[in-house]
């Protein structure tokens, strides 16, 4: 065969197999498509069935006075605050939810942000839309729920793939008020992301990218020597997740951050690196730019009765995303998580341990490393019987560099002012549950409940003997009896704390007696008595007394509730405050 024949043939077995790929990518399209339409069909009919309006909701008001006797009042002696929501839905396709709250102290609307950042989400069906002021998260190294004024849209069509996309302003400008170095002002700052994912039963893919800039000509007079610049970032990240064997899952979630302090300063030949080399033109670096990286891996296996995880997360030192308020970098964490049931899920046990560390390129003048470790137990003996035993240990492990050690790299002298610091908290707790009595035919019902917890603190110093360290103990036996066809309960306890501290002791003990009725249903009194003394080293310290009484009563969609609570304080100034407050409450 000559050289000839033989590219014919090689250029068409390219051609039959680019013909098969791209057929079967019409095919998935095809099958994908034909989906979205049938149940768009069955939506039409569902349509034309539904509600054509719908309205629901609640509104409540309450109104609260307070006195004090002795002292001087804490607080407002009156107090008066409504809340609300409604929800608007059109043929049970539409839904526009608003809530507000108001108060003659402040008011609130939408989610508790300020009475001027108004913001509403109606939603469609498959479409979700987020207008005015609203907060939006695609992954915890890029935008993680910072608030935003613009649109956000969130597509959950019934197919396998589904998408989230955003525009607004993150941050509004702020003119400085004074021109020294430290006055705070602010860029405008506009930011736009989206999140493309992918779900096939156990498998998921996501695909995350977030930019935000801010505009340095948002601020008209900036003052000299200022630290604050305008910003500029770019996040791009992938988040993977495979089920393997369908009790194995794997997860890896990779993200790149590239930031620019200030943003004004020129282009000295630096070049977008990575794959920010595909976003040429989006944003350029320049000498202030910088790329940051934070990886997340964990692997687990879950049984019926089994179950075991591990993690690793890794978060450069440096990295900053614009669409988070608050971010944890510089840092390592590795951990193992593992559950297990044993005699048919009457006993459990379950076990963490963990190793955290910080300062990884070794450039901090303090480092840390933290172990973590936890066991719990629980044990179920029947129905009438729970008990909780749980410990925990956290250490703590900080090197403190003296300024030496980089002085003295230079004459080589000895490095002698290096601190090591280890500070350890340990937590035991407690917990026994018991049924007392006939469960199934008895009219009256007893609980026995016990727990106990102990807390010691100690640290230890290079060179120095370990110190004590506080201790703490709390712990509170509680017995109820209900009478299930009077209506009636009476529970008592009583409860102690004890704090050992180098400075002291402190004690606090007594015991509380509540009962409460139900009247035909509709109406529920109870009230409570509350007594404690304390001591400081052995001294009385002071005493309190605490009345409480609670009334509800609902009929149909309305329900009211009237509640005082008296509180008596015996120490070197005795004092005593009350607090009545009346509520009423409508659903429609």
């Amino acid at each position: 065969m000559n050289k000839g024949v033989h590219d014919i043939i090689s250029l068409r077995r390219n051609r039959d197999q680019r013909t098969r790929i791209f057929a079967r990518i019409l095919c998935f399209l095809f099958i994908q498509l034909s989906s979205f339409l049938v149940v768009c069909a069955q939506d039409v009919e569902q349509v034309i069935n539904a509600k054509k309006i719908g309205v629901s909701g609640s509104i409540s008001a309450n109104n609260v006075n307070y006195s004090a006797i002795g002292v001087k009042r804490n607080r407002d002696a009156h107090t008066f605050y409504a809340a609300g929501n409604l929800n608007l839905s059109l043929f049970e396709q539409w839904s526009i939810p608003l809530n507000f709250t108001y108060s003659n102290q402040d008011v609130e609307l939408s989610h508790g942000v300020s009475f001027n950042q108004i913001g509403i989400s109606p939603t469609y069906k498959w479409v979700k839309l987020h207008a005015g002021y609203s907060a939006m998260s695609f992954s915890p190294y890029s935008l993680s729920g910072h608030s935003f004024l613009g649109v956000g849209l969130e597509l959950t069509p019934p197919i396998k793939l589904s998408a989230s996309l955003m525009f607004g302003r993150l941050r509004k400008a702020e003119e400085p008020v004074g021109t020294e170095k430290e006055t705070l002002f602010s860029y405008k700052r506009m930011g736009y992301g989206l999140k493309l994912n992918y779900k096939d039963k156990g498998d998921d893919l996501s695909v995350i990218a977030f930019g935000a800039k801010d505009d340095e000509n948002s601020v008209k007079l900036i003052p000299d020597n200022t630290e604050i610049t305008p910003m500029e970032n770019l996040v791009l990240g992938v988040n993977v997740r495979k089920n393997l064997f369908s009790k194995i899952f794997v997860g890896v979630e990779y993200t790149n951050s590239m930031l620019t302090q200030d943003k004004r300063l020129e282009n000295r030949g630096e070049k977008n690196t990575g794959v920010f080399v595909l976003t040429n033109g989006i944003m350029n670096a320049n000498s202030s730019s910088s790329v940051y990286t934070a990886i997340k891996t964990d692997v687990s296996y879950q049984s019926q009765d089994f179950s075991v995880s591990m993690l690793y997360e890794r978060v450069d030192p440096e990295y900053q995303t614009l669409g988070a308020y608050y971010f944890t970098n510089d840092m390592e964490n590795i951990s193992v998580t593992t559950a297990k049931q044993f005699l048919k899920g009457h006993l459990n046990i379950s076990a963490n341990a963990g190793l955290q560390r910080n300062d990884l390129k070794n450039e901090k003048k303090s480092r840390m490393n933290n172990v973590v470790g936890a066991v719990n137990v629980g044990i179920q003996t029947g129905a009438k019987t729970n008990l909780n035993l749980s410990y925990s240990n956290y250490s703590s492990f900080t090197n403190i560099r003296s300024d030496f050690e980089d002085i003295n790299e230079v004459n080589q002298q000895q490095v002698y002012d290096t601190l090591d610091f280890t500070q350890v908290s340990q937590n035991m707790s407690l917990t026994l549950s018991q049924v007392l009595g006939d469960v199934k035919n008895a009219d009256a019902r007893q609980n026995l409940n016990v727990n106990l917890n102990v807390q010691m603190a100690s640290e230890k110093q290079e060179g120095q003997d370990k110190k004590p360290g506080n201790k703490f103990y709390s712990t509170g036996i509680t017995h109820s009896i209900s009478w299930k066809n009077s209506g009636v309960s009476l529970s008592s306890s009583i409860n102690g704390n004890y704090n050992d501290m180098e400075s002291g002791d402190a004690l606090t003990l007594g015991p509380t007696l509540s009962l409460s009725k139900r009247f035909k249903k509709n109406l529920r009194s109870s009230v409570s008595g509350s007594w404690n003394r304390s001591y400081q080293n052995g001294d009385f310290a002071n005493r309190i007394y605490v009345i409480r009484c609670n009334n509800s009563y609902a009929v149909k969609k309305h329900s009211f509730t009237l509640s005082m609570n008296y509180m008596n304080r015996h120490e070197e100034k005795k004092y005593a405050e009350f607090t009545l407050s009346m509520g009423y409450n409508y659903s429609f």
